[in-house]
């Protein structure tokens, strides 16, 4: 038995799932008032990248989807990425 290497796509919604993971997970935090240094520290580390990491996503996957190349798993995670972009930038403002 052979294990398939991972096609863009499915590349593309696993990363789609773990930036929403995370925007999930500082939600949480947030909500749950969760108050620790090490907690904060990796917030503070990681957000920057995975609002850049968010964007970057986002054109990979309208590319795919132009192509043709696409799923249900990867639909339902650029739906998820976008839902979770809108909520993201909209809390700038």
């Amino acid at each position: 038995m052979q294990i398939q290497p991972l096609t863009r796509p499915r590349k593309l919604m696993l990363i789609n799932f773990a930036i929403v993971l995370y925007f999930l997970l500082i939600y949480l935090i947030n909500l749950w008032q969760i108050d620790s240094v090490l907690i904060g520290v990796f917030r503070e580390l990681l957000t920057i990248p995975f609002l850049i990491a968010q964007l970057i996503s986002f054109t990979l996957s309208v590319r795919c989807i132009i192509q043709k190349e696409y799923s249900i798993g990867f639909i339902i995670s650029l739906l998820l990425l976008i839902t979770c972009s809108i909520i993201t930038f909209s809390s700038f403002f």
